[in-house]
């Protein structure tokens, strides 16, 4: 039996955006923004029968940049734009020190048109290249092939509609594609310190990427006191990312499909009092997934009992008031909740036929508080309070499910310029 302690993660952060706007006629906005993030991850495997204890720590270095320009044309909006982002990883287990490398780059467009009074549609275009490679490694050799690169690319495109000719309603369907490459941590390292849930999971370098079609329709409400929207989506997903048990250890394999269809829903109601507003809401999601199993005891087979919680909802009232015409104050009182979880563990398909995962349902208490200031409210300040109460609860997804934290505290702090 092996015993595992966490060490808190070490993480910095910068970001940095800058907005700029009505550049020329038809250049409505341009959008810069970029951030450097570092990660530091310890863990120590404790193995009592003797005595041994096996440290495993990763660093992760990530860089992002993206640069978005919106235009403005008689008939249509179009939005442009391009991103990066850049992962730098250093694992070590005690045995072996790899180091590897991950870039990905993307290039977007959206265009919405104005076909009638009524109908506008929206086109979109994506198209992803992404390049990784095995830098290095020293001793051992529960890592990939040094020097290996692997690379891919990817168009995908969407289409949606959106219909206003009846008063206070708008009815909308989209179509899209989804396009998700393997993660480092998939690829190349497969281990603990980079975020797996197990002891040790391989990588595998020949992984191919998840793909995804996804259906969505639905209506919003809305007039001064009242917003309701209500959408039904149905995504079906190929070569899902799993991890199973092939040839006696574990590692990370391409599922076959797995199918989701749910119902999402939102009710606001606003009453409004002079400088002040209050508005109590609700929000709920269901969810049903079938998934067609590819490896282990039940390998070609459906299941409908999945790791997921079949129904989460949020239930809260929101409060906002002009102190002065520089000054303002909102909150935001909620529950978070999700019902109980019993499914087959999709993710271990080794033992697929006789494991059980089960979580129980929870709730927890939060508040938001904050401010915004200055002159058009170009900063805001925001306390936000995480279970009030110190539930002991899992926020479950897939085979994996650590227990979350207690009570704490979030500061958050913006401006703009």
């Amino acid at each position: 039996m092996m015993k595992m302690y966490l060490d808190p993660n070490d993480r910095d952060t910068i970001q940095a955006n800058l907005v700029l706007g009505t550049l020329t006629s038809n250049l409505e906005k341009l959008t810069l923004t970029g951030a450097w993030q570092k990660i530091k991850r310890n863990v120590n495997n404790y193995y009592p029968a003797t005595g041994e204890t096996r440290p495993i720590s990763g660093t992760q270095k990530q860089y992002m940049f993206s640069v978005q320009s919106e235009w403005s044309f008689p008939s249509h909006y179009l939005t442009v734009g391009a991103e990066y982002e850049g992962d730098d990883v250093n694992v070590n287990n005690g045995q072996t020190f790899a180091r590897v490398k991950q870039d990905s780059f993307g290039l977007f467009a959206q265009d919405e048109w104005t076909l009638t009074s009524d109908i506008k549609a929206t086109l979109g275009l994506r198209y992803s290249y992404i390049n990784g490679r095995f830098v290095d490694k020293w001793g051992g050799n529960a890592y990939g092939e040094p020097g290996k690169t692997l690379k891919d690319s990817k168009l995908v495109g969407s289409v949606g509609l959106v219909y206003r000719g009846i008063e206070n309603w708008a009815f909308r369907a989209n179509f899209s594609q989804g396009y998700r490459y393997p993660s480092i941590r998939q690829l190349f390292t497969g281990t603990t310190a980079h975020g797996s849930s197990t002891t040790t999971i391989y990588p595998n370098p020949d992984l191919l990427p998840e793909t995804s079609i996804n259906y969505e329709i639905g209506a919003r409400f809305f007039n001064d006191n009242w917003d309701f929207d209500i959408s039904v989506f149905h995504i079906k997903a190929k070569n899902y990312h799993q991890s199973a048990t092939v040839n006696g250890r574990s590692t990370y394999v391409n599922g076959n499909t797995a199918v989701t269809t749910g119902v999402e829903t939102t009710l606001q109601y606003t009453k409004n009092f002079g400088n002040y507003s209050i508005a109590p809401y609700a929000s709920g999601t269901y969810i049903h997934r079938k998934v067609t199993i590819k490896y282990g005891a039940r390998a070609d087979q459906t299941i409908s009992m999945v790791a997921v919680p079949p129904y989460e909802g949020r239930v809260g009232v929101k409060f906002d008031a002009d102190i002065s015409p520089t000054f303002h104050f909102y909150s935001d009182a909620y529950v978070a909740m999700a019902s109980r979880v019993r499914g087959a563990n999709e993710g271990r398909a080794s033992a697929i036929s006789a494991t059980v995962t089960e979580f129980p349902a929870w709730q927890n208490a939060n508040l938001n508080l904050g401010i915004r200031g200055g002159d058009k409210f170009k900063y805001h300040l925001t306390l936000g309070l995480r279970n009030i109460f110190n539930q002991q609860y899992n926020y479950s997804r897939g085979s994996a499910s650590l227990p979350e934290a207690g009570f704490h505290t979030v500061l958050s702090f913006g401006l703009e310029y």
